[in-house]
């Protein structure tokens, strides 16, 4: 074989060989962040912060899908919840949608109100306007929001407790017409659109709504 020859066939070995090593490497790469990730997320969710605050300082896409997750799955300590949604208002992967089900009345208190505060920052487009009408209508027909359900659990509610769900009532309330107030006239199109059956729905909605 002449020797140009072997040379090509050398650096063709060479150069196969450094490919299949980097690919490894990076192989491995992956493997070990991704297990990572998930160990942070199994953490996360008996409550661990600490494990929140490592998965935001990820700038990647699993990271966030983590995060959301953990806002998201109703078996995760409700701490971690929180502070995974305030912690996915700065994630350059994060989709508001996400938390558009987390604004629905059978959600803590405490997750509908880190929902809408982050969505409040963000942006509330029409599915989000939508998606707080349909919150409010349910309150509005008297269907019980979670924490309404968990009191009537009680063996006998005090009237402590009760004073407690007004507080929180109203405070849902602010949360809800906060997000409708962002974008008055949109609210105004979607509320006629959706709700144009119930005219006592929509002019108890409009009294609350700044002027379009």
């Amino acid at each position: 074989m002449p020797p140009n020859m072997k040379r090509v066939h050398v650096f063709a070995l060479v150069a196969f060989s450094v490919v299949v090593i980097t690919s490894f490497v990076w192989w491995r790469v992956l493997v070990t962040r991704r297990n990572e990730l998930d160990d942070l997320y199994a953490f996360a969710s008996g409550g661990d912060l600490t494990s929140v605050r490592r998965l935001a300082e990820y700038r990647s896409p699993g990271a966030t899908e983590r995060l959301v997750r953990l806002a998201q799955e109703r078996n995760v300590s409700p701490d971690s919840r929180i502070a995974a949604i305030k912690t996915l208002e700065g994630k350059p992967f994060f989709d508001r949608d996400t938390l558009r089900p987390l604004l629905w009345i059978g959600q803590p208190f405490d997750v509908r109100h880190a929902a809408a505060e982050v969505l409040e920052r963000t942006g509330c487009d029409e599915r989000c306007i939508s998606a707080t009408l349909n919150a409010l209508h349910a309150i509005w027909k008297g269907e019980p929001t979670l924490e309404v359900q968990l009191t009537a659990q009680l063996p006998s509610a005090t009237l402590h407790a009760q004073e407690h769900l007004a507080i929180l009532h109203k405070e849902a309330e602010n949360d809800y017409l906060s997000l409708l107030n962002i974008d008055v006239c949109l609210t105004r199109r979607v509320l006629q659109t959706d709700y144009s059956s119930e005219p006592a729905f929509i002019d108890e909605i409009r009294k609350k709504l700044r002027p379009c």
